[in-house]
């Protein structure tokens, strides 16, 4: 028993390590696609204003509000699925027999998407 508990104690240790380890490359990750995006957004910009001869501050407040809208439906989606953080199905479940002091019922989950 006390060695199922240590290798337990020790996988838990390496979980823990490698979920922060995956939390600091997920972050720098996310600031290597973010400078590239800007860069590729710069680049477009200034290829618009060689091609068209529009103005480069003109151009990119026009790419900084399209980058704008596309982010609306994307909060929207984040808002959505943040619903299924919720537990409802669990809380209800749990209500239910906490109030009614009944068994266990069948249940089915109905993940937003």
């Amino acid at each position: 028993m006390g060695s199922c508990v240590e290798l337990i104690s020790m996988e838990g240790r390496l979980a823990a390590l490698s979920l922060f380890a995956m939390q600091i490359l997920a972050l720098v990750g996310a600031g290597l696609l973010l400078s590239s995006w800007l860069l590729l957004c710069a680049a477009l910009s200034i290829w618009l204003v060689a091609s068209f001869g529009a103005n480069l501050a003109f151009m990119l407040t026009l790419l900084a509000i399209v980058n704008a809208l596309i982010l609306i439906p994307v909060i929207l989606l984040i808002r959505r699925l943040s619903r299924n953080l919720l537990f409802i199905n669990s809380r209800q479940h749990f209500l239910s027999k906490k109030e009614k002091g009944g068994a266990d019922t069948e249940y089915q989950l109905s993940p937003t998407l």
